[in-house]
């Protein structure tokens, strides 16, 4: 019967995931609101069993959010890196209705753990960050970071962090996960009010100063 379950299985054909929805190609028709538990196919080949709540359909394209499981949607997020050039409203998201808000947005990181190289935020929520590096850290591993928020009003934050995983990019980049520790009630307090101001703030702009 598992045999046969596996067989029946649909396909999903990944050309997107962003915000997180995952756009996505399907031979056999799935009903909108429904769960449907599949293989996903990658660009570049990758396979991953992956449960989607489909979202919206139209002939053989659909969108959907990924329910399950959590290492087949960290594999979309190694998979498919925010991109700056968005419109400022599409610059957050909600991976489903508990998360955090990520923020896509580009901030120094420094680390005495990064051995001569360098890394950036690709996303910023008050539970951890995304990070494109120009060096391997080792997962598993707590550090110190200090995020520069490129506010004259807002001090950098100073953070310990676990790293959840790692993995190379292309030849010389790396994108890790952080999941942040404890923050004081002054820190979250100050990152959240800071993320929620973001969110009509452009790339690259600061707030403008009171007259």
């Amino acid at each position: 019967m598992d045999f046969l379950k596996k067989l029946t299985k649909p396909t999903f054909y990944v050309a997107n995931y962003a915000q997180g929805v995952v756009q996505f190609r399907c031979k056999k028709s799935l009903k909108v609101g429904s769960q449907s538990e599949g293989t996903a196919i990658l660009p570049g080949g990758t396979r991953c069993d992956l449960i989607l709540e489909i979202a919206a359909g139209n002939g053989d394209a659909y969108a959907g959010r990924p329910v399950g499981p959590a290492e087949s949607v960290t594999t979309l997020e190694k998979t498919f890196l925010p991109d700056e050039r968005q419109a400022k409203e599409q610059m957050f998201y909600k991976p489903n209705a508990e998360s955090f808000t990520r923020h896509m947005r580009t901030y120094a990181v420094h680390c005495k753990d990064f051995h001569n190289f360098k890394g950036v935020t690709a996303e910023l929520s008050r539970e951890g960050a995304l990070m494109i590096l120009t060096g391997p850290v080792e997962p598993g591993i707590d550090i110190n970071i200090r995020v520069s928020l490129d506010d004259e009003d807002v001090p950098p934050l100073e953070v310990s962090a676990t790293v959840e995983w790692c993995q190379r990019r292309d030849e010389k980049t790396w994108v890790a996960s952080l999941e942040f520790g404890k923050l004081t009630p002054e820190q979250d307090a100050m990152l959240a009010k800071f993320l929620e101001e973001l969110k009509y703030r452009l790339p690259g702009s600061r707030p403008r100063a009171d007259n």
